[in-house]
């Protein structure tokens, strides 16, 4: 599927409220409101716009996140902004999970590795703070690296 490409929502019809119809997606798990069956709801899929990403340049952007969280030499969030993340990942349509691995249909990252690295954020910015949100600063190895961030650290 490129990225150009989207799907209709699939829905089915969680529940009637007198004349209004709520029907819920089988992908994206959203639920609207209409006066119709579901087979006459006609959405764009949010959980198929976002499609996945080709393979080269999602390895081109796990090395940039590497080399990031490296030269900030390997910084971890803190239990509790590790929580949040996972938290909010959960309740993220974006989030799937196949054979056990569970990715990031905006991005293609592994979420399990990518929430444990402070130096990365959430595409569609779900998690609280970011990388120099957390207050302990990030350690500056040279100052090309850093140029224009804004960090104070």
């Amino acid at each position: 599927m490129s990225a150009a490409m989207t799907e209709r929502c699939d829905f089915f019809e969680l529940r009637v409220d007198g004349a209004i119809h709520y029907h819920q997606c089988r992908r994206c798990r959203d639920v609207l409101p209409s006066f119709d069956s579901p087979e006459r709801t006609y959405r764009d899929c949010p959980a198929t716009a976002a499609a996945i990403t080709p393979p080269l340049p999602r390895w081109h952007r796990f090395l940039a996140a590497l080399w990031r969280w490296v030269a900030e030499l390997c910084p971890t969030p803190i239990p509790t902004e590790r929580r949040s993340r996972v938290r909010a990942c959960s309740l993220c349509p974006y989030q799937q999970r196949r054979r056990g691995v569970e990715s990031c249909l905006l991005c293609g990252c592994w979420l399990p590795l990518k929430r444990r690295w402070s130096t990365e954020q959430c595409p569609s910015g779900r998690w609280p703070g970011g990388p120099h949100a957390h207050g302990r600063g990030l350690v500056m190895i040279d100052a090309k690296l850093r140029a224009g961030c804004g960090c104070s650290g």
